[in-house]
């Protein structure tokens, strides 16, 4: 529930209060990963990589017409009218997936 509040929280229906000091922490660790991980030029092509299997994923399932969405996802694409929509639909999935779920369902997919 929300702070303050008898309300249930819902996907996309509330807001998450951070307090200053954790904001400060967050940006130092996101920084440092920054730093000595997502900048190092051994790792580019790693990064290159999972881009082309979430690229290939989210083409996948835009191709399916939801089929292959989560029940929640599935959902929101029978609401969707516009490609836009279901464009939105499709990376919040992707987004949602873990690593290797995102690597099963691409393999299921693709085939790859």
């Amino acid at each position: 529930m929300a702070s303050n509040s008898s309300e249930h929280l819902v996907r996309y229906n509330g807001s998450l209060s951070v307090p200053s000091d954790v904001r400060a922490e967050i940006a130092v660790l996101k920084g440092t990963v920054s730093v000595f991980l997502m900048t190092d030029e051994k790792r580019q092509p790693y990064y290159l990589w999972q881009r082309e299997v979430l690229t290939e994923l989210a083409d996948a399932l835009l191709a399916s017409n939801g089929k292959h969405l989560d029940h929640y996802c599935q959902s929101v694409w029978k609401t969707s009218s516009t490609d836009s929509q279901k464009y939105r639909v499709v990376v919040d999935q992707v987004a949602s997936l873990t690593d290797v779920s995102a690597l099963n369902l691409h393999a299921e997919l693709i085939g790859k």
